[in-house]
């Protein structure tokens, strides 16, 4: 017969048995020992600037004329809140932020102030110290009136939008701005100062392209559509000298970030940029190849005509312009759909088409702006 007492019987180790009888209360305290190891809760503090200079005037950032050097530093940020782990901090008049009792780890940072447009959002690793960059925007503006070949029709509207434009829209958020009027206007100028930008420009940054002057949409030898906007050079010859819309796409495309990208096109044609043409004499795959792209760039657009149309000039400025300006001035309000008092990309085109509309119209003109909101950027806030 088996020994009742060794059949079954537990395996007892001197040594462990004990660990067995030892309270509970001791050993959840030896099971804790090794966090003791662990670093103990830090300061995780930094600093919000800007990522290139602009000017300051009694707290509030403001758009500079130019373009800033290459590497230049950024001013400090007064006033962002900074959220980490659900705490919130508002930085000194140096831009410092600091949150105490870190626990070690990467975490989320989002930094927002409400002069500037967009928030940032970076990963950091506490305890440490970081530099969060708020970005700016980057505004180009190109009006021609006048062009170098005389068979080109003199514009009226164009160097009074340029400026209106650049003293409403280009004064919502802080930024660098350069503007090319007429004989500064070339091609190579325009291509010029966009390559510029794609090497100062950082991922955080935005980016307004604004041009009001001639556009072109006809048909080639070939029989290709060709879509363009006019500089100051443009010779009715040939195309060289013109803009194409794959080219400005391929310019475009090399900025940090074409998503944070916004074209106002006022010519005629400028729908013929990512629409395609209705009157049947190419299908409509072969002339929303470019639209496919600019959607792929993820750009915002808006277009002043669709893109068999013109677009009205006046002496007082174009009609799609000033609706524009209206949307973002004395109607801001009815523009601000939604009351939040701020004025998207969706909300001011759904305010100046159709008024654009009924202003052409008054002038015996058929007008249809056109769009395409990409991620429907905020263009003023008030």
């Amino acid at each position: 017969m088996k020994d009742k007492g060794k059949v079954g019987a537990p395996y007892a180790s001197p040594a462990l048995l004990p660990m067995t009888r030892m309270p509970l209360r001791l050993c959840l305290l030896l099971l804790l020992l090794p966090a003791g190891l662990r670093a103990a809760p830090g300061v995780l503090a930094g600093q919000v600037v800007t990522t290139a200079p602009i000017t300051v005037h009694a707290g509030h950032y403001v758009t500079t004329p130019g373009m800033p050097a290459a590497g230049a530093p950024g001013v400090p940020v007064a006033g962002a809140v900074v959220t980490l782990l659900g705490r919130h901090t508002v930085t000194d008049d140096a831009g410092r932020f600091r949150f105490d009792q870190v626990p070690p780890g990467t975490y989320t940072l989002t930094a927002a102030q409400s002069q500037f447009r967009d928030p940032t959002t970076l990963t950091v690793a506490a305890p440490g110290t970081v530099s969060v960059p708020l970005g700016i925007g980057y505004y180009l503006a190109i009006g021609v009136s006048r062009y170098h070949d005389t068979e080109i029709e003199r514009l009226d509207s164009p160097l009074h939008d340029l400026q209106a434009v650049s003293d409403v829209l280009f004064r919502a958020f802080p930024g660098r701005t350069v503007l090319l009027a007429d004989e500064q206007a070339t091609k190579a100028q325009i291509h010029a100062v966009l390559r510029q930008l794609a090497a100062q420009m950082r991922p955080q940054d935005f980016f307004i392209f604004y041009y009001t002057g001639h556009g072109g949409s006809d048909l080639d030898d070939a029989k290709r559509w060709v879509d363009y906007l006019l500089p100051v050079d443009s010779d009715l010859d040939n195309y060289s000298n013109d803009i194409r819309d794959q080219e400005l796409l391929a310019w475009l495309a090399q900025l940090p970030d074409p998503h944070r990208v916004t074209l106002i096109l006022d010519s005629c044609y400028a729908g013929a940029f990512f629409t395609a043409r209705k009157d049947g004499l190419l299908p409509r795959t072969e002339r929303t190849a470019d639209f496919q792209r600019l959607r792929t760039l993820g750009c915002a657009m808006l277009a002043g005509t669709d893109a068999a149309e013109e677009s009205v000039d006046t002496e007082a400025g174009s009609v799609f312009t000033n609706t524009l300006l209206d949307g973002l001035t004395r109607k801001r309000k009815q523009a601000d759909a939604n009351h939040d008092r701020q004025i998207t990309v969706q909300e001011l085109f759904n305010f100046a088409a159709p008024r654009t509309a009924s202003g052409a119209q008054y002038f015996g003109e058929v007008q249809h702006p056109q769009l395409a909101a990409g991620d429907n950027p905020v263009l003023l806030r008030y």
